[in-house]
């Protein structure tokens, strides 16, 4: 049996496709993309309406957005390099 993951990367190959298809005007239905990709109509429409890969998400708990989080890491690696490597209490 193939991972799971496999699997939802291979859905997500097809929701792709079918999104394609929807949005070129080669399918006009969703229902009828969802049948012939062998997607969740559901789903499909979705993301349609703009929802996100589940993958692709950022988690809830973060405590910082994460171009803040970017910026911390930088400046971390910035000092690193000039060899005063911050202290957690510093950061």
């Amino acid at each position: 049996m193939p991972p799971k993951r496999q699997k939802s990367l291979e859905q997500e190959g097809r929701i792709l496709l079918a999104i394609s298809s929807i949005q070129k005007k080669e399918i006009s239905n969703i229902r009828e993309a969802a049948c012939l990709y062998n997607v969740p109509w559901t789903t499909l429409q979705r993301r349609l309406n703009g929802d996100i890969f589940r993958i692709e998400q950022r988690a809830n708990n973060h405590k910082m957005k994460q171009n803040e989080e970017e910026s911390l890491v930088q400046w971390i690696l910035s000092m690193d390099r000039r060899g005063a490597a911050p202290r957690p209490a510093h950061v």
